[in-house]
């Protein structure tokens, strides 16, 4: 039981770590975000066993960061996903691809009825 509530407690955390790196990577936000948010990853554990949240915010760590190449081993299971989508649209803004960044959202759309998000990011 503690190890369920701990896994939940670093979910949680890559939850919140991955807001803030989103608002960063598209608004071309404040350091501050960037700072907060890998201060919240610090400390979760890497890996295989790490909750699909914390993956996601460590991805989108390494698209501020300007190493886009970590991406794709970071989200090894996501791809279909639709959280996983929206790293992959911002990636590619990142990356100077436009065309390819709003096939991500698109995508991204199709896959989370309700999601605003990705409407959100295509502009």
């Amino acid at each position: 039981e503690v190890a369920t509530h701990q896994r939940r407690g670093h979910a949680l955390k890559g939850r919140a770590a991955e807001l803030l790196l989103v608002a960063h990577l598209a608004h071309r936000g404040d350091k501050g975000s960037l700072r907060k948010a890998e201060e919240l990853l610090g400390p979760l554990p890497d890996g295989p066993e790490s909750p699909p949240e914390v993956k996601r915010a460590k991805a989108l760590a390494s698209i501020a960061k300007g190493k886009t190449s970590l991406t794709d081993s970071l989200l090894v299971g996501q791809e279909g996903e639709a959280d996983a989508q929206i790293v992959m649209g911002l990636r590619r803004l990142r990356e100077g691809k436009p065309e390819a960044a709003a096939a991500a959202f698109t995508t991204a759309m199709g896959t989370a009825e309700g999601q605003t998000l990705p409407l959100f990011l295509l502009g």
